[in-house]
């Protein structure tokens, strides 16, 4: 765990873009009518949304030490 927790807190901060990104596609192509597509993107957007939030290195996040 030790590994893969130091390598996730070296994540550049663009991957918070990805998780806003996904997000904003997300609710687009529900308004458009792919739906399926929708669904895809906002679990994906979940996992990528726990892993930043969980291994992000702010004062105070100590969840996982």
């Amino acid at each position: 765990m030790g590994v893969i927790h130091n390598t996730i807190k070296t994540f550049h901060p663009a991957y918070f873009a990805m998780v806003m990104s996904t997000g904003i596609i997300s609710i687009a192509a529900k308004l458009l009518g792919f739906t399926e597509i929708s669904y895809g993107l906002f679990y994906l957007n979940i996992v990528a949304y726990a892993i930043v939030f969980f291994t992000s290195d702010t004062p105070g996040n100590d969840v996982l030490e």
